[in-house]
């Protein structure tokens, strides 16, 4: 065990004076927001990042160098050399204090004699650090989202020649962080709706296909519902394309809050929406779900401080039992929602009671 994994002090049963905690940047909030904008904390290392604390660690003869990325309570590791670790807590960070000054490095020659770091754990302790050099590694809209930093046990010197190359070599390294958040940025266009957020055609259908066969080979089971908005098109007549997308955009965030995490919604178009449930063992997950939605969207929506009334009907199939393939599982749930809008409006109906039963409804009015 040690400081960097578990903020906990090892390797040193002495602490020469309680460390100094960085305070928060002025711009925390948004500082905090653009960090996981970019969507790399936690991910796996990138050879592309990994080359700059290689470099770092050559140019500047030290055993440790970092790419490091400071969270709400931590800094991370994105890119490492000389360090197992992972993370460490935000309290203990030298990084935290650098970024305080996004257009600086900051040089600390002897830790063992700075007031802000003679009682670090990291100091006192394993990895014993008497020398850091941080350039923050800064957003290209100016939020310092961590530094490449690097690392001595013993205590050092650097001239303003070093400090332009690990300024530099971060401006590199923030420069692979933000094509990693472009490509993040391209790959949820592609397949989410760019109104509502909520997945697209292109991400649903094979995620569907992939969950019906589970259910045929593997024994598992899931649902498809299938809806649409029962006003939409009176929406559209009267407040136009800018009343149309605020009633989606709140049927979407309705649709989100009405299922579980691991059930995917998306638009497929239009005001067409369709739920995946994963193990759905019977009708009765289905009927569920479905009473939430209803209910959810029964709840007026204000378009210039006027409520209007949408309201969803919901057809859903079950694999395997109705469909062994996601076509057929769509087409069918399509089926059950032209007899569920056909049984009145606020209504959800399965497949085979829309073949072999009266209709199963659900009344929003009733609540």
């Amino acid at each position: 065990m040690n400081a960097w994994s578990n903020k906990e002090f090892a390797g040193s049963s002495e602490i020469l004076a309680e460390p100094m905690t960085a305070p928060l940047p002025s711009n925390e909030t948004a500082r905090l927001a653009a960090l996981h904008d970019y969507g790399i904390l936690d991910t796996p290392a990138d050879p592309r990042t990994d080359v700059f604390v290689r470099l770092a660690a050559d140019l500047f003869e030290t055993p440790i160098s970092l790419v490091s990325l400071v969270d709400k309570d931590r800094q991370w590791f994105k890119a490492a050399v000389g360090l197992d670790a992972s993370e460490t807590s935000r309290d203990l960070a030298f990084c935290a204090h650098a970024i305080l000054a996004p257009t600086e490095v900051m040089v600390v020659e002897d830790a063992g004699l700075d007031p802000r770091f003679a009682g670090n754990a990291l100091v006192t302790g394993a990895p014993h650090i008497r020398f850091y050099a941080g350039a923050p590694v800064v957003s290209p809209e100016g939020f310092p989202l961590g530094t490449l930093c690097v690392i001595d046990s013993k205590p050092r010197k650097l001239n303003e020649a070093g400090r332009r190359r690990l300024a530099d070599l971060a401006m590199g390294a923030a420069s692979v962080l933000d094509l990693h958040r472009i490509a993040a940025r391209l790959q949820h266009l592609a397949t989410h709706d760019p109104l509502t957020g909520l997945a697209n055609r292109a991400l649903f259908q094979p995620t569907l296909e992939a969950a019906v066969q589970d259910a045929v080979t593997g024994g598992a089971s899931c649902a498809v519902l299938y809806l649409d908005l029962d006003r939409f098109k009176l929406v559209n007549d009267r407040f136009g394309h800018a009343g149309g997308d605020l009633v989606l955009r709140a049927a979407a965030d309705r649709l989100r809050g009405s299922i579980r995490d691991s059930d995917i919604a998306a638009r497929l178009g239009g005001d067409e929406f369709a739920v995946l449930l994963s193990g759905a063992n019977d009708s009765a997950t289905a009927y569920e779900t479905a009473s939430r939605i209803i209910e959810a969207f029964a709840a007026p929506v204000y378009i210039d401080d006027e409520p209007i009334m949408i309201g969803t009907s919901i057809g859903f199939a079950m694999a395997p039992t109705d469909g062994q393939d996601s076509a057929t599982l769509m087409r069918l749930a399509d089926a059950a929602l032209y007899h569920a809008k056909a049984a009145g409006r606020g209504t959800a109906r399965s497949y085979q009671e829309s073949l072999d039963a009266p209709p199963m409804w659900i009344n929003s009015e009733a609540g």
